[in-house]
């Protein structure tokens, strides 16, 4: 009985588990190429500072490398002025996808990195880590595909051991041009 209660078992996992090769592992260099292609594109943000107040962005990732790295681009919208250049790629020896980005508003720019040690084809984390200097606090990004059309980014600071939100985005990505038939692009 007990053989037939194991086989059965095995049997089962084998058509619910995800089988090697279907989907990358989680924090391998194949998920982040994965997240990568997926965040690929414009996208528009709106989205809401911790004390309520209006923050609107405009977001683009462009893949780099083969597909191994990706340039990313974020400037907010008026009133506010942030912006942040960045470039995420692999640090294949310590395991980790770091992004190395400078980021300010329009009279201080400055350099910033951010580290992540676990990711997936669909979402990653990044933690601010002492490039020139330490940062401000701990602070965080967190980005989160929802499909392949919502993007969810949100930024914590920690404060005696306590994370809380700064800012939040939801991001819808932008109608991509498409050349038609006679190579002219259309919407």
């Amino acid at each position: 009985m007990k053989v037939i209660a194991v086989c059965s078992f095995a049997f089962v996992l084998m058509h619910y588990l995800p089988v090697a090769g279907d989907q990358p592992l989680a924090s391998s260099p194949e998920a982040a190429n994965q997240l990568f292609a997926s965040l690929a594109g414009s996208w528009s943000c709106a989205g809401s500072f911790s004390d309520g107040r209006a923050l609107a962005a405009n977001i683009t990732f462009t893949l780099h490398a083969d597909g191994r790295s990706l340039l990313y681009h974020h400037q907010d919208r008026a009133p506010n002025s942030f912006i942040q250049d960045a470039l995420w790629g692999p640090d294949n020896t310590n395991h980790a996808v770091v992004s190395l980005a400078f980021a300010g508003n329009s009279q201080l720019l400055g350099p910033q990195l951010f580290v992540a040690y676990s990711w997936s084809p669909s979402s990653i984390v990044f933690e601010a880590k002492p490039l020139t200097s330490p940062p401000f606090a701990p602070n965080r990004f967190t980005y989160s595909l929802e499909g392949m059309k919502t993007l969810h980014i949100v930024w914590e600071v920690q404060r005696q051991g306590v994370w809380s939100v700064g800012d939040q985005l939801n991001c819808t990505r932008e109608h991509q041009r498409s050349p038609n038939r006679m190579g002219m692009l259309i919407h």
